[in-house]
């Protein structure tokens, strides 16, 4: 099956940016902004983003790979972590005035899941329709391990410290935890759907927080909606790790979803 894809000029808050999207029939109501990696070109088949596009459009599924102004194929913005909900929200609808009628579906791979997540006030302020955020590989240094639970703590139902200190507004947590460990709170009725490989952090991070936190557990479905790819490398350049990503990815994006129910 040929893909028709086309290259689209987006007129951000720091200036022009490259997109490209994909023509499709649509058979979903949804429509995919992809933010793959920053600094990292978004062209080239053998990128992850560029195969999960192509693989939703053969579902019938168009997107946008939108490309921050962060040394990708955009200009450098100096001004790129105080701008990215603006050009994020102006990438959003310009693949919205291709499909005016279509549910948003928000993919952000590595470093772009924190930018994401701390984009989604701006999205909602935006009134910009959110289906679902889809996290691939997370970058989550910055987010320190979650404390497990002790035995009592178990007994008596209650929160592990982690989670306590973030009800509590502990100063001890800084902003980037804050912005990923509340993210279920943010969601408003979007589905939640994350995916780790390589980043073995991001992997005990996520297995941590579906133990050990409710909220996280609901948003994820008691972990439907997580998918581990073990021994997948940085690219996921092995045919075996980039299929079984892709695959999971879209059917759970598109899981009743089609146009007409």
């Amino acid at each position: 099956m040929t893909i028709l894809e086309q290259p689209r000029i987006i007129g951000g808050v720091t200036g022009s940016l490259v997109g490209v999207t994909t023509a499709v029939v649509r058979t979903a109501d949804i429509a995919v902004l992809v933010a793959p990696v920053p600094a990292h070109p978004r062209t080239g088949e053998h990128r992850l983003h560029v195969r999960l596009a192509r693989e939703l459009a053969r579902v019938g599924v168009p997107s946008l790979r939108f490309d921050p102004a962060d040394g990708g194929d955009s200009a450098p913005s100096a001004a790129q972590a105080a701008r990215y909900d603006g050009d994020l929200v102006a990438a959003a609808t310009d693949l919205l005035v291709l499909h005016p009628d279509a549910q948003l579906v928000l993919v952000g791979f590595g470093d772009a899941a924190l930018p994401i997540a701390r984009s989604l006030p701006a999205v909602r302020t935006a009134a910009l329709p959110v289906n679902a955020l889809c996290f691939v590989d997370p970058r989550l240094a910055t987010v320190r391990p979650i404390e497990a639970r002790g035995l009592w703590r178990r007994i008596t139902g209650r929160a592990s410290p982690t989670i306590e200190a973030l009800r509590g507004d502990s100063p001890s947590l800084h902003d980037d935890e804050r912005t990923w460990l509340e993210l279920p709170d943010r969601l408003r009725g979007a589905s939640l759907h994350v995916a780790t490989g390589h980043d073995l952090h991001a992997r005990e991070l996520m297995r941590t927080l579906l133990a050990e936190d409710k909220d996280w557990r609901r948003a994820l479905h008691n972990g439907e909606r997580f998918r581990s790819v073990d021994g997948a490398d940085a690219g996921y350049a092995q045919a075996e790790h980039w299929r079984t990503l892709v695959e999971w990815i879209v059917q759970q994006i598109t899981h009743r979803r089609r146009r007409g129910r």
